[in-house]
Order: C-alpha cells, then sequence, then structure tokens
C-alpha cells in the first residue's frame, strides 16, 4: 500500500534550531513527499539561501504576516498537505533516521485507524547531542482510551496520523492556551488506535534556562486545565461521563507533582479546585 507523507515544521525566531530540525528530516532513509515549513512571524524571514542544502527535500515556506500561534501554523500546514499520512516537528526537535520508514511501515502493515508515535530521547538545550533520559513506553499495546489517565502519546514531534482523522476531529483547537496537543489525542482516541513504533526516534529538546518562564507558563497551564475541562463539560460528543471522571483525576494529578517542582500555590490550589468540574458533571 503506497502512503505519501506530509512533514510539517513549525517555527519562530530559531533559524539554528530549524536548521538541525531539517538536516533530521533530509538524513531520513525514507524522504517525505513533502516538506512544509511554516514560519509565526518570525522577525526575519527566512530566503532561499536559508534552504540551501535542502534540494532533496519538496519543500514548502509559509510565512505568517502576524504571530498566529503553533497550533494556528499546525493547522494552516495541514490544509496545505496533499499526504495521506501528517508528521509534526517542532524546530527545536530533530528525528533520528528511521523515524519515517518506521512508522510508514507500520502503516502500510495495519488495516485499521492509528495514531502511531515514537519514543523520546531527552536533550538538553545546552549539550544537543548528549542524551539525558528515555521516555518511559510500554512493549504491549496499549489502549487508546488510555490516554484519559496519561498523555503517553507526548509530543506532536513524535506522531504520524492520517490527515484523514485530523480533519474528522476538527484539527488542533486554536483557543486552548495550552495542553493541545493532549486535547486532540483526547478526541483521536475514539477512531484511532495508538501504537508505539517499538523505536526511540525523537530528540526531545529540553530548555534548561526557563527560570525566568516558569510563572507565565504556569498560568497558561493553569488556563489550559481550566478551558479543557469547560470544553468537555459541555460537549459530551467525545468524552463519556466516566472519561471525564478520569481527565479530571489526570489533571489534579500533574497540577499536583508541578505545584511541587515550581513551587507553585497557584497549581496546587487549582488542583482542588478542579473537583467542583466533577460535581457539575454530576448534576448535569
Amino acid at each position: 500500500m503506497s502512503v505519501s507523507v506530509s512533514v510539517i515544521i513549525t517555527t519562530q525566531n530559531r533559524p539554528s534550531y530549524l536548521n538541525r530540525a531539517l538536516e533530521s528530516v533530509c538524513n531520513q532513509t525514507l524522504i517525505p513527499d513533502e516538506v512544509i515549513v511554516v514560519d509565526d512571524h518570525s522577525d526575519v524571514k527566512l530566503n532561499s539561501e536559508f534552504f540551501k542544502d535542502c534540494d532533496k527535500l519538496n519543500l514548502k515556506y509559509i510565512y505568517n504576516d502576524k504571530i498566529m500561534g503553533g497550533n494556528y501554523s499546525r493547522n494552516l500546514g495541514i490544509s496545505h498537505s496533499g499526504s495521506d499520512l501528517i508528521m509534526f516537528l517542532d524546530d527545536d526537535d530533530a528525528w533520528l533516521p528511521t523515524k519515517i520508514s518506521r512508522q510508514v511501515s507500520i502503516f502500510r502493515s495495519v488495516c485499521v485507524p492509528i495514531l502511531v508515535y515514537t519514543g523520546k530521547q531527552f536533550v538538553d538545550s545546552e549539550s544537543l547531542d548528549v542524551t539525558t533520559r528515555y521516555s518511559s513506553e510500554s512493549n504491549n499495546e496499549v489502549q487508546s482510551d488510555k490516554i484519559f489517565d496519561k498523555n503517553f502519546v507526548g509530543s506532536t514531534s513524535g506522531v504520524a496520523v492520517p490527515k484523514f482523522w485530523l480533519e474528522e476531529v476538527g484539527l488542533f483547537d486554536e483557543s486552548l492556551p495550552s495542553l493541545q496537543d493532549y486535547d486532540l489525542w483526547l478526541r483521536l482516541s475514539n477512531y484511532c488506535r495508538f501504537l508505539w513504533d517499538q523505536e526511540f526516534n525523537l530528540k526531545y529538546t529540553v530548555h534548561s534556562k526557563t527560570g525566568s518562564q516558569i510563572s507565565s507558563n504556569v498560568d497558561r497551564n493553569i488556563h489550559g486545565v481550566y478551558c479543557i475541562l469547560q470544553k468537555y463539560l459541555i460537549s459530551n460528543s467525545y468524552v463519556s461521563f466516566r472519561q471525564y471522571f478520569r481527565l479530571c483525576f489526570k489533571l489534579s494529578r500533574g497540577l499536583l507533582k508541578a505545584s511541587v517542582k515550581n513551587r507553585s500555590v497557584l497549581q496546587l490550589f487549582t488542583a482542588f479546585t478542579i473537583f467542583r468540574f466533577m460535581i457539575r458533571r454530576l448534576k448535569g
């Protein structure tokens, strides 16, 4: 079975990281049918000279006239894609050479709707060649429904998913301030089996110098939690009564852990206020 592949890379003001991401695509054992770079209004628009080493790629460069956000940019890339299979890559991440070929081989061998994800090798932004740890994956097939207990799929940079199913569930929710990837996995879990490709083909970059960003990230994360719970409190088409309760417990556990790490009283308070959503769902 023939499977065409589009790689969508979102970027903003990180040309050196973007160059690394593109190099990892060029080094794939299976070259994608197209690569779509969506630039979310970087200070300097990239020219053809920047992409001179990407001659083996069928590359499209789209520049947003104003800052629209990562998920608008991903959705824009999807709309410009002409392929069956979509893979995402953040500009600060990179792939090992067999990422595309491994995931395509799984799609060719399975006849049911699936989302395939790869494991992560975590690297520090100060030492990109040194793997600090690996993500924890299960060798057994994980039921898609387990996504309500744990975001085992993780980063968008590791997934491969059919364009049809992305469009069927409504793409990325651009109104969410955070957790947009997790929200998408929740909706896809009703239609697709989630399969680990048995590899660790994603170099996932952790930025070490983020101290000044902690408070803004905390606020955005809390806002995202509230938005997701409110979203599925009103709309039950994707989330059952039981799944909603599991989602509440999952998000509250995550906030409790984060409150310890960030020493955030606000996150701790939010973790406990989540239970009022459970009460409202019961009454509804």
